[in-house]
């Protein structure tokens, strides 16, 4: 078994993956779990084929006959599903490497297990043909070497394939006269068993074959297929039918240890704490930093708090616990804090803890109250973005960075849930192409929870091929961890953020527009234009603010009109195309929705910018609103006046502020004075 790979998803259906088995012509074949059945072969068409209406056809066929096989040495179909856009079929786990794993890891199979493996295997076809089903894509590869035996890895799923191809799955293997019947199989037995002695089926070399096996093989390759024994005479001629034993020790030890990583990932799976449990597991700030893949950054937008929409039941994928509901405190990280190089920030939605984003230390968690940091989440890698917790629990979104042939990086959204420490991928919308690792994956950009915590946006670069306009945005089912929608992407539809509106609803950024749009369908509900940059949404995400050439607009999505609009001139001047110097940093917003803050920087002339921008080279500028009267409150301040990222207490108990040494400062909310600081 392999590590799961990170495009593969955390769940499929009610089943949890847990690694890599192997992978076929038509099919990945994963080691799952779920409730109902500890243990799953999961086999799930590769996305190439998962668009092919014959195919999925063929595939179909295959799969619901396969519930009728009943063999000792063919795995049960235990569950199905194939109108899902990757279809799949849940086998029973024989808990063993296949036979091609173990012959090119250690060469050929001693001389001892060749008549067990062709009794079992010839077992097996006698079983399929007394049903009236062939095989018709046996190889190597599709035998399994449990600790007793062997067994057939599947009842044939491969022919399928055969439906939009020319040849066989396997032609080393399948018989002259091609096709799917009894005498098929039985020439793709003996050729198995040649490769597994070390030989092949065209070029049999007679010393590598026990001599008991040698006339009976020779008979199975006859090119003539009247010619060849049936499977059920083979298993006769072979002193059958017996029950499969045990292989002889040193062959025995061997695939012991080759079962060893799957064992350990069932065991764990197995082991997995639920999310209704009264006692959160503890995990120390150690524990998270080797929890979490090197190269973690983050991406965090706008969370809300308490809404109606907020379900009593929390998502599988969010532990029931807040960040400091732990049996024992989080250990304290490995080093004192001297400069912390905050860049963003967010609170819980508990509003105990501020997850910070930091040039220097990486991924932070602090206790804002007694001041002390309780887990440094990720390595010295400074992340790339912001942290957004969930609204429910305290699971946090961040990016990992992965390496692509050709030194082309691409990042992958995260989340991490804080009290278990588990982290799931999710890669949004991508190409076939990209699933299949044949082209870089695109880039994620953004993230977003909807009020229940129960969905999750990701938003991924655009797709600027003409050829195949991809989606941008994925929604995310947070209790599978399954795309379940995608919208964006026609030609003249680019998205660059997204944020969730509802349940039902998003709304997004393309080129001088925001569309409010259905989940369900993509229709475009309303539109909002000259949108010329970041945009926000109030706490109960019923009013949206957002950059409009020289104005950061205040807009009712309701009422679909403008409440008011505030000058961000000096801003809008610095993005000219003569002076292209101004960025935007940050816009948010208080949550009694009295308090609006904008934040953005201008960067020193090309001609005068080194490798490195340094901070002292930066201008940073900050506005503060007062939304019932209109002042801007920072008007007469000075100049290093809030000059970063904020972020509000979801009780509004404090305000967190970026200060201009990268620190953090906390401030009353009535008179936005310093009470503390942190570190």
């Amino acid at each position: 078994m392999i590590p799961l790979h990170p495009h593969d998803p955390p769940h499929i259906g009610p089943f949890r993956l847990l690694g890599r088995l192997g992978e076929d012509t038509c099919t990945r074949s994963y080691l799952a779990t779920s409730a109902e059945h500890p243990a799953v072969d999961l086999r799930v068409v590769r996305s190439n084929l998962a668009s092919s209406p014959a195919f999925r056809s063929a595939f179909a066929h295959r799969v619901e006959t396969a519930y009728d096989v009943r063999s000792n040495h063919a795995p049960a179909l235990l569950d199905h599903d194939l109108e899902h856009a990757a279809p799949w079929a849940a086998l029973q786990y024989p808990a063993g490497p296949t036979l091609a794993s173990t012959v090119r890891a250690h060469g050929p199979l001693p001389a001892s297990a060749l008549h067990p493996l062709a009794l079992a295997t010839a077992q097996a076809l006698a079983d399929l043909h007394t049903g009236h089903r062939t095989h018709a894509s046996l190889s190597p590869e599709g035998v399994v070497l449990p600790a007793h035996g062997a067994v057939l890895a599947d009842p044939g799923f491969e022919w399928a394939l055969t439906q939009i191809q020319e040849e066989p799955p396997h032609p080393d293997f399948a018989a002259p006269e091609d096709g799917a019947a009894p005498a098929t199989d039985i020439h793709a037995w003996a050729a198995t068993l040649c490769w597994a002695a070390g030989t092949t089926a065209h070029e049999r070399d007679p010393d590598r074959l026990p001599l008991q096996l040698r006339d009976l093989i020779e008979a199975c390759l006859q090119e003539d297929p009247a010619m060849r024994p049936a499977a059920a005479d083979l298993v006769q001629m072979l002193g059958g039918p017996a029950m499969p034993t045990p292989w002889a020790p040193d062959l025995a030890a061997t695939l012991a240890r080759a079962q060893e990583p799957a064992n350990r990932a069932l065991q764990a799976g197995q082991h997995r704490p639920k999310k209704d449990r009264t006692a959160p597991i503890a995990l120390t700030a150690g524990g998270l930093t080797l929890a979490l893949i090197a190269g973690l950054g983050a991406v965090w937008l706008t969370r809300d708090d308490g809404l109606d929409a907020a379900t009593d039941e929390f998502p599988s994928l969010i532990t029931d616990a807040g960040c400091l509901d732990q049996d024992t405190q989080l250990a304290s990280p490995p080093a004192t804090v001297e400069d912390l190089g905050a860049v963003q920030l967010d609170f819980s939605p508990d509003g105990d803890v501020i997850a910070v984003e930091t040039e220097e230390i990486g991924l932070s968690l602090w206790d804002w109250q007694d001041g002390g940091e309780i887990a440094r989440v990720f390595g010295d890698e400074k992340g790339s973005g912001g942290p957004n917790f969930a609204p429910v629990g305290c699971l946090l979104t961040a990016v990992s960075v992965h390496e692509f042939p050709g030194d082309r990086e691409y990042n992958t959204l995260n989340t991490l849930d804080v009290p278990s420490g588990e982290i799931t991928e999710h890669h949004g919308p991508q190409s076939e192409r990209a699933l299949d690792e044949l082209e870089r994956p695109r880039r994620s950009i953004g993230s977003d929870f909807s009020p229940s915590g129960d969905q999750l946006l990701v938003v991924l670069e655009p797709d600027h091929s003409l050829e195949n306009r991809l989606a941008a945005v994925g929604v995310i089912d947070m209790d599978t961890g399954e795309l379940t929608h995608t919208l964006g992407g026609e030609l003249g539809d680019l998205v660059h953020d997204a944020q969730f509106v509802d349940e039902e609803r998003i709304i997004t950024e393309g080129d001088l527009v925001l569309e409010v749009r259905s989940v369900e369908n993509d229709e475009v509900e309303q539109t909002i234009r000259n949108a010329t940059g970041k945009f926000t949404l109030s706490h109960d995400r019923t009013e949206v603010f957002f950059l409009s050439e020289g104005d950061l607009v205040h807009w009712d999505l309701e009422s679909e009109s403008e409440v008011s609009r505030y000058s961000v001139q000096e801003y809008y001047e610095k993005t000219e195309p003569e002076d292209e110097y101004g960025q935007w940093g940050e816009i948010s917003v208080s949550p009694e929705g009295d308090l609006l803050h904008f934040w953005w920087y201008e960067l020193p002339p090309p001609e005068e910018q080194g490798d490195v921008i340094e901070d002292d080279e930066v201008e940073e500028h900050s506005y503060l609103w007062d939304l019932e009267t209109g002042e801007n409150i920072t008007e007469n301040e000075g100049d290093d006046y809030l000059v970063r990222n904020i972020a509000f207490h979801p009780e509004q108990e404090v305000i967190a502020a970026i200060n201009d040494e990268r620190g953090i400062d906390l401030l009353d909310p009535d008179t936005l004075d310093v009470i503390d600081t942190l570190p």
